[in-house]
């Protein structure tokens, strides 16, 4: 064990939501086994639901549960619900948080927050850095690039959010291609619920190949000229949540 890494109460007193609850391995499992088992019925005549991105799909409901939640952190003014199927979503209003256990979507709202927040904090430290050698102002682009990003709406709300603010703000999300397939359907159905939003460019790639489309994506995105007019700064922000357990052994100690 690595004594250095904190423990779940720890980690939600850092980052200020309430902790997940102590439960034997098997509680947690058999959560984890239902909650696949009822995702079928979740999605059935749903026209976005992803073929086989299941666990991503968890991850999504895990993220709206917590979402819901008007003392948490993570509370999104119901972004996260508008990703969800008019079919099942009206559960998360109908249904009192509190009758949801804190397993799963404890530890995902811990590190939904702990996210949320230094991205901001980046975000903000990048724009009150606008001043030149000669204290001229400087106009800044923000780049958010977000590695295997599933079906979080995480970039789509900041886009919005900040465009309101008039701050250039770019967003790219790199995934599976089955997985941007059904992203850029849910941002669709999201986009029908709040037209105003706006969507990240989402690219199809596998985050595996290192050293060819992964580096060929972001020197791109980086470099690419046109993607730089106009502008005296780029500040590059890198979002990476939950995806390093699932590259090939070898690859996240490669990055």
């Amino acid at each position: 064990n690595n004594s250095t890494i904190p423990d779940p109460f720890e980690v939600a007193e850092i980052v200020g939501v309430k902790p997940c609850m102590m439960a034997p391995k098997q509680v947690w499992k058999f959560a984890w086994r239902l909650h696949g088992a009822i995702l079928p019925i979740l999605h059935f005549g749903d026209k976005a639901k992803p073929r086989d991105s299941k666990y991503s799909l968890k991850v999504l409901w895990c993220k709206a549960i917590a979402s819901m939640d008007r003392s948490s952190k993570v509370y999104d003014d119901r972004w996260t619900y508008d990703t969800l199927p008019s079919t099942s979503r009206w559960l998360l209003r109908l249904l009192p948080i509190r009758l949801f256990p804190r397993l799963h979507h404890a530890n995902i709202e811990a590190r939904t927050a702990y996210l949320d927040n230094v991205i901001k904090l980046e975000i903000e430290h990048a724009l009150n850095g606008t001043n030149g050698e000669n204290g001229d102002t400087c106009t800044t682009k923000i780049k958010l690039i977000s590695l295997g990003a599933g079906y979080d709406i995480r970039c789509s709300r900041l886009l919005s959010q900040y465009s309101q603010r008039n701050v250039d703000v770019v967003a790219y999300e790199l995934d599976l291609e089955n997985v941007v397939k059904s992203k850029s359907l849910i941002l669709d159905r999201v986009k029908q619920r709040r037209p105003e939003t706006l969507q990240p460019t989402l690219i199809a790639t596998d985050l595996n190949d290192v050293d060819g489309t992964v580096k060929a994506t972001l020197e791109e995105i980086i470099l690419n000229p046109n993607f730089n007019a106009d502008v005296d700064r780029i500040y590059t922000i890198f979002v990476s949540e939950g995806v390093m357990i699932y590259l090939n052994p070898g690859v996240p100690s490669s990055c």
